[in-house]
């Protein structure tokens, strides 16, 4: 939904609520607040002229520039000692099982969600299917052939209809791509939810993890964040998917913080901390503009931000 909206949203950490969290999510010692739909560098200017930190663009295209030091965002993006929420959602996730398939099964039908989905896919290699991983010899725009099940000392698995696949080597090569940049901060892994994508969510968090290391093979400490648009969301959710969850329920971009809204907050939090004490928590002012561009005449400052967010605090824990 938030790519039709085309939308700023002002982000800030909650301090309390992400005080359990084991990564210190700031950015050069400042407090995380930002803004979506940056696209330009105008953009880019009126965000630190707001005194935000981190920023957030739907175009992968626009965060690689911000990203370049010999681009001018990117320039400008060191100047004002910012940092890039990377977007990767929806982009490495876009193929589904056609239907049920058995162990035994050396074909798996698939169904794009884009119009050739599949042929994304390298030409041979395999899915991480629920824990399974299926090397497949050939693809075509509606199905894996000739494929080896439990490959790599997995158990093959009977997987179920509508099951999202991660393009696991095209998110390895654009994560090995953006990984070094000294302005990235970290990426979001999807927004609002979709039915069973889970399982997919659990192989971009392998992926990422894998491939975002240093010179030395050690870890990168860029943060995993999820989106989680409303309380369905949280189907997808698991242990270890993600540093960090974005929360931005609907209909709060209005202003309207009805009891429902503080009810789905208030589960969102909850489930998540009983799942992951750890787990950090980004509050999201959402402030949309319909002009297809951000209104940053109208855009919160990062001191009215932090009193929406402590609205959002107040709505977590009341």
């Amino acid at each position: 939904m938030l790519r039709y909206l085309l939308g700023t949203v002002c982000l800030a950490i909650l301090p309390t609520l992400a005080a359990a969290a084991c990564k210190n999510m700031t950015v050069y010692g400042r407090a995380p607040v930002g803004a979506f739909g940056v696209d330009t560098l105008e953009h880019v200017e009126g965000a630190a002229k707001l005194g935000m930190t981190l920023l957030y663009s739907y175009s992968p295209e626009s965060a690689r520039k911000q990203l370049d030091l010999n681009d001018a965002m990117g320039e400008a993006v060191a100047k004002h000692k910012m940092q890039v929420m990377y977007p990767l959602c929806g982009r490495f996730t876009q193929v589904r099982l056609a239907r049920e398939i058995m162990p035994t099964d050396t074909t798996i039908p698939v169904v794009g969600e884009k119009a050739k989905a599949a042929m994304a896919f390298p030409e041979s290699g395999y899915p991480m299917i629920e824990g399974e991983r299926i090397e497949y010899a050939t693809r075509s725009a509606d199905a894996f052939g000739g494929c080896k099940r439990g490959a790599g000392g997995t158990r093959a698995a009977p997987n179920g209809v509508d099951l999202l696949i991660c393009n696991s080597e095209a998110l390895r090569k654009e994560i090995l791509a953006v990984k070094d940049a000294p302005a990235l901060w970290g990426y979001w892994l999807v927004d609002d939810s979709r039915p069973r994508e889970i399982d997919s969510l659990r192989e971009m968090s392998r992926i990422i993890r894998l491939a975002d290391t240093d010179a030395q093979g050690r870890p990168n400490s860029h943060i995993i964040v999820m989106g989680i648009g409303g309380s369905s969301a949280m189907a997808n959710f698991d242990v270890g998917i993600c540093r960090a969850i974005g929360v931005y329920p609907y209909p709060y971009h209005f202003g309207k913080l009805d009891a429902t809204t503080r009810n789905q907050m208030r589960f969102i939090v909850t489930r998540a901390r009983s799942l992951q004490p750890d787990i950090g928590l980004i509050g999201i002012y959402q402030a949309f503009a319909y002009d297809q561009s951000p209104q940053w005449k109208n855009m919160p400052t990062a001191v009215s931000s932090y009193s929406a967010v402590l609205v959002f605090r107040q709505a977590c824990l009341t």
